[in-house]
């Protein structure tokens, strides 16, 4: 190879290099406190749904004299401070946008925002009955909300309120009635309406107030354990409903587990397997779109399926509670029981409401104090066999499992 093929081959190998080095230097650098970078960061944000991670981008974008100048800075903050149900905010800062609008475009922008905005908007001031307090506000709209965007900014407003916050406070809200903490309000258009919550509507009590009777409809499985471990699960179904006293709930109960056993090499569906019962409980609120509730139960009931072991004693049988072992003769025997226990049933209902349909699952656990009668018959094939029982007491415990729904009537 000849010198000038050399040194054209050195050229472009060489090149490329200082060529990406002369447009690296070229190009303006954004640094980390530049106002185009947050604004760059919150957009990802934005884009991601990270909506707290975006509003501290545009914070730290705010502070800068440069940052402050700029429309899209306060455009941006306008649509992160609505998505994060804060309208208030989202109106001041799209004001602010629109006082920076340079092009024809922009003005348009930030000035069709906010009249749409006032059309459909309006303001609400709740305060306490005395300066200092702090409370959970449960906002529920007496109506229909057709607009998907107004009601995602509602369901996270009413989810934001279940935290607790000091009075007094200043929120957006879309136009129509409204219940806070149980207490009317109507919003109007563009207008402000002040709410004075009275003591019985702060706090836990004022939370438990709004509470309301429902029917309740539970489906799962009863699992037997201790002493009658050896039955299968029940298939088991419940009707209860549940009322409120004060900050007390109240509630009765019917449910139907039908029994499955084993009889030698037969499997039998025992007849029966109701039973009945109260509970008393509370709810626990908390800044989550779910109701959690724990309950102590005391319910009384058929066991339709004891097994018992039974031997020859003379013309009759005698008989123990438990399984049947080699030689011994298997029996089911039916009795009653006592059923204390507990309960914690946790649901979701709408974000912020109290009378919406709810959907969860409900956990028992009980202890099961039984008894059986001291003699009986035995179906057979044959003639029926006469039983005594020594012992009649039966002790075991049983846990379930159960879907529950709920509705407000």
């Amino acid at each position: 190879m000849n010198a000038p093929a050399r040194l054209l081959l050195r050229l472009a190998l060489i090149c490329p290099g200082l060529c990406a080095a002369a447009a690296a230097s070229a190009a303006p650098e954004v640094e980390a406190g530049d106002p185009a970078h947050h604004l760059r960061q919150a957009k990802l944000f934005f884009k991601k749904g990270w909506m707290a991670d975006a509003a501290d981008e545009l914070a730290l974008a705010r502070k800068s004299t440069a940052g402050q100048a700029m429309y899209e800075v306060w455009w941006m903050s306008s649509q992160v401070a609505f998505e994060r149900a804060n309208g208030v905010k989202a109106r001041e800062f799209a004001a602010q946008a629109r006082t920076r609008a340079v092009t024809a475009e922009e003005q348009q922008q930030s000035q069709g925002w906010i009249d749409q905005f006032d059309a459909n908007m309006g303001f609400v001031e709740v305060d306490g009955p005395q300066e200092g307090l702090k409370t959970r506000l449960q906002l529920e709209r007496s109506g229909l909300l057709f607009d998907p965007g107004q009601k995602r900014y509602l369901d996270r407003l009413a989810l934001d309120w279940r935290e607790r916050s000091d009075l007094p406070l200043k929120a957006a809200l879309p136009t129509g009635d409204y219940l806070i903490n149980g207490q009317a309000v109507t919003v109007a258009a563009g207008q402000t309406a002040a709410l004075r919550l009275p003591f019985s509507a702060i706090g836990n009590k004022g939370m438990a107030a709004l509470q309301v009777t429902r029917f309740e409809v539970a489906g799962g499985v009863t699992l037997p354990m201790g002493g009658l471990s050896s039955l299968r699960p029940a298939p088991t179904t419940q009707l209860a409903v549940t009322v409120p006293v004060k900050q007390v709930l109240m509630g009765a109960m019917v449910d139907l587990a039908p029994q499955w056993a084993s009889l030698g090499n037969d499997r039998l569906r025992a007849p029966g397997g109701w039973s009945g019962g109260a509970r008393v409980g509370t709810e626990l609120f908390t800044s989550l779109p779910l109701s959690i509730r724990p309950s102590a139960v005391l319910r009384v009931g058929q066991l339709p399926a004891v097994p018992m072991a039974c031997v020859a004693a003379g013309a009759d049988w005698s008989c123990a509670v438990g399984e049947a072992g080699p030689g011994e003769l298997p029996v089911l025997a039916r009795g009653t029981a006592w059923m204390p226990g507990g309960e914690l049933v946790v649901e979701y209902r709408e974000a912020g409401r109290t009378t919406a349909l709810g959907a969860g699952v409900k956990v028992e656990v009980n202890a099961i104090l039984g008894e059986l009668p001291g003699s009986g018959e035995a179906e057979t094939s044959g003639a029926p066999l006469s039983w005594t029982l020594s012992d009649a007491a039966v002790r075991g415990a049983s846990a379930r499992v159960l879907a529950n729904l709920s509705l407000a009537f």
